[in-house]
């Protein structure tokens, strides 16, 4: 039932291009999510699973917790980079 009401979630917030800010998404399946210029401020995605097609570009990402996310993606806003498993924004 969780991931029912989650895949519900991320589909609203793609054709809404809203988000959920302080979301808990701890330990979701993000593989192949498509979340452009959603809200994820405050979002707890600590082990959440990404793959190369989980695109982030232009997502809010401001103060996310992100420890321990499981795969890669290179679909990251500006400023963004996964280091040692957690997003990191850049200096500058």
């Amino acid at each position: 039932m969780k991931k029912i009401i989650l895949m519900t979630m991320l589909m609203s917030a793609v054709f809404a291009q809203r988000g959920w800010e302080a979301a808990d998404l701890s330990g979701a399946d993000l593989t192949n999510a498509k979340l452009t210029y959603v809200k994820l401020e405050g979002a707890d995605l600590r082990g959440v699973r990404i793959g190369y097609g989980t695109d982030l570009r232009g997502a809010n990402l401001e103060g996310v917790r992100s420890s321990s996310i499981e795969g890669f993606t290179n679909l990251l806003p500006k400023g963004w980079s996964l280091v040692d498993r957690r997003l990191i924004k850049k200096d500058g």
